[in-house]
C-alpha cells in the first residue's frame, strides 16, 4: 500500500510540474503565434503523448504480470482539455501504441491496454465539451465512464480476480483526476483574475475604450512590428465639437452620457484588428490596421457621418445632435515619429475650418 501512495504522490508531482510550465508555455505561445492552428495541436498532442509514455514508464506500479497502475488518462484528457479532440486523438494513438510494443511482448493484455487508451478519448470526447471542461458534474461523468472502461478492460484480463485490481485503481485515479480537476480550476482563475487587473489598467474607466497609456503601448508595438512587416495603417484623432457647451448647457453628468454613447459609437465603427481608445476628456484616437489613405479616409468619413446622424439621448430622455472632427495621418505616407503630430494639425485644421469634417495630413515642412 504504501508503495501505491508514492507512486500515486509521484504521478501526481509530475503532474502539477508539467502543469505549471506547460501553461507557461501555453500563454508565452499565444502572444506570438496561433494556437489554434492545426500544427500546434498536433504538437500539443505529442507532447502529452509523450507525457502519457513518460507516467507509464517511470511513474507506474505494477499491480500483476498483466496490470500497470499509473495516471496515463489524465494525460489524455489534459490533452483533449488544452488542444482539443485532434491533440487527444494524437495523444491517446502514442500512448496506446506504446501500450501494445513497447512494454510487454504483444499478448492480450497488450492489446486490451492499446483500446483502454481508444476509450479513453472517446469517453473524454462525450463529456468534455467546449465551455464547460471546468464544470464538476462534467468532469464527474467523465471519470466514472473512464472508471468502467477500464474496469471492462481488467476484467476482460484477469476475469474472476479482477475486483481487487479495479478497487485499486479507482482509489489511485479519483484522487488523481480530482487533484488535476481543481488545480486546473485554480489556475483558471488565476490567469482570468489577471487578465480583469490587466484590462482594468489599461482601459478607460468611464468609457470601457483603451485609456491613453494602453493606446500609447499598442502604437509602439506597431511601430516595431513594421521592421518586419510593412504593412499600411491608419492613425485618427478624433475630438467632439462643441465639447464645452454641452457640458455647460446639460451638465457634466449628462456630458457623461454622451461620452459613453460616442464611445458604443466607436466600438461599432471598429473593425475587429483595429484599436480605439479615449485621450482624456472629449478626444478620441484610433488606429486602423491594413488601411491605406483611401480606406483609412472613407472610415474616418463614416465615423464623421454615423455621430452626426446619431440622436445622443441625455438623462432625462431630451435628444441632441454632436458632431465630431478628425485629423487622419497614414503610413508609409507619413512616418509614425511624425504621425501623431502631423493627425493633430490635420485636426486642427478640421476645426479651423468649420468642424464637422475629416482632413489628412500634409507633409511635415
Amino acid at each position: 500500500m504504501l508503495t501505491i501512495i508514492q507512486s500515486l504522490l509521484n504521478n501526481l508531482t509530475f503532474l502539477t510540474t508539467t502543469l505549471f510550465f506547460g501553461n507557461l508555455i501555453l500563454k508565452w505561445l499565444s502572444k506570438r503565434i496561433n494556437i489554434q492552428s492545426l500544427y500546434v495541436k498536433l504538437l500539443s498532442g505529442v507532447i502529452a503523448g509523450i507525457i502519457g509514455i513518460l507516467l507509464t514508464k517511470y511513474f507506474s506500479f505494477r499491480l500483476s504480470p498483466m496490470i500497470v497502475l499509473d495516471l496515463r488518462q489524465v494525460a489524455i484528457i489534459l490533452s483533449f482539455y488544452f488542444g482539443g479532440a485532434l491533440s487527444s486523438l494524437i495523444t491517446a494513438v502514442i500512448i496506446g501504441v506504446y501500450r501494445l510494443f513497447l512494454i510487454d511482448p504483444i499478448n492480450f493484455s497488450s492489446f486490451i491496454g492499446f483500446f483502454n487508451a481508444i476509450f479513453t478519448f472517446v469517453i473524454t470526447g462525450l463529456f468534455m465539451r467546449k465551455g464547460k471542461e471546468l464544470a464538476l458534474s462534467y468532469w464527474l461523468r467523465m471519470m466514472i465512464g473512464i472508471l468502467c472502461v477500464y474496469a471492462l478492460s481488467v476484467i476482460s484480463v484477469l476475469g474472476e480476480h479482477s475486483f481487487f485490481p479495479i478497487i485499486v485503481f479507482a482509489a489511485f485515479y479519483i484522487p488523481g483526476v480530482l487533484f488535476v480537476y481543481y488545480l486546473l480550476r485554480y489556475m483558471k482563475r488565476t490567469d482570468d483574475a489577471l487578465l480583469l487587473m490587466r484590462e482594468a489598467a489599461n482601459l478607460d474607466f468611464l468609457t470601457g475604450l483603451h485609456n491613453p497609456r494602453a493606446f500609447e503601448k499598442m502604437f509602439e508595438q506597431k511601430t516595431i512590428n513594421l521592421m518586419h512587416y510593412p504593412q499600411p495603417f491608419g492613425l485618427l484623432l478624433l475630438d467632439i465639437d462643441h465639447f464645452k457647451d454641452v457640458n455647460d448647457t446639460y451638465g457634466h453628468l449628462n456630458g457623461d452620457t454622451v461620452l459613453i454613447q460616442i464611445a458604443q459609437l466607436l466600438k461599432e465603427a471598429m473593425r475587429s484588428n483595429d484599436h480605439c481608445a479615449r485621450k482624456g476628456g472629449e478626444e478620441f484616437a484610433a488606429i486602423l490596421n491594413d488601411c491605406g489613405i483611401e480606406k483609412t479616409l472613407k472610415i474616418a468619413e463614416s465615423i464623421r457621418k454615423k455621430i452626426e446622424a446619431h440622436d445622443f439621448q441625455l438623462e432625462d430622455g431630451q435628444m441632441i445632435h454632436i458632431t465630431i472632427s478628425i485629423g487622419v495621418s497614414c503610413y508609409p505616407q507619413d512616418q509614425p515619429e511624425n504621425m501623431f503630430e502631423q493627425a493633430d494639425q490635420a485636426l486642427y485644421i478640421a476645426k479651423s475650418a468649420g468642424r464637422n469634417q475629416v482632413q489628412l495630413a500634409k507633409p511635415l515642412s
